[in-house]
């Protein structure tokens, strides 16, 4: 199905405020412009929640903030070497998701799309959450990638192609119908 993935951002913020701490401040910039993209809004806010559920997990309970950004691209030669799912000089929708929690190191950060890996104690998460992140957007011809200084911060990157453009599923036939709407009306 091809959406507009500016509104399912915008309409998942309210869902995040109710759900994570108070101490987490949300910072968000999403467009006016339509960005159309193959993928389930529901997906999309299933990332959206597990990602700003582990920048919560990583301030340990202080404050901070997860800042949730929403750009159209243009891949680069650049942006393509570090990914091999990505297409130079393809547009995108790039959805970033950062935080200014405890960070990761490059040792764990090497593993953190593994299934069933984690760092969270026994209880606290099963180690799918980013890895079935990771399938939806492998899913939709996207790619993830994700960057991170201890006690810096992480940032996560995903990258979903334009609907219509040559790295979308949308030319394969897999998509449907356009929608703009509210996904939690669907």
């Amino acid at each position: 199905k091809i959406l507009n993935i500016a509104v399912v951002v915008r309409d998942t913020i309210p869902l995040l405020r109710a759900a994570l701490p108070t101490t987490l401040e949300i910072r968000h910039h999403t467009p006016d412009e339509f960005i159309p993209v193959v993928a389930s809004p529901t997906q999309i806010q299933a990332m959206l929640m597990n990602l700003a559920g582990n920048a919560a997990d990583a301030m340990g309970g202080k404050a901070g903030y997860v800042d949730i950004q929403l750009t159209r691209i243009t891949a680069s030669e650049d942006q393509a070497r570090i990914s091999p799912n990505l297409s130079p000089h393809m547009p995108y929708a790039l959805l970033s998701v950062k935080d200014n929690g405890c960070g990761i190191e490059a040792k764990t950060l090497e593993r953190i799309f593994d299934p069933f890996f984690t760092t969270k104690d026994v209880g606290k998460g099963t180690g799918l959450g980013l890895s079935i992140i990771q399938r939806f957007v492998s899913k939709y011809d996207g790619a993830i990638l994700a960057r991170s200084t201890p006690h810096h911060g992480t940032t996560f990157e995903i990258y979903l192609p334009i609907a219509g453009t040559k790295g979308s599923t949308a030319l394969s036939g897999r998509a449907s119908s356009v929608d703009g709407s509210n996904p939690s009306q669907q």
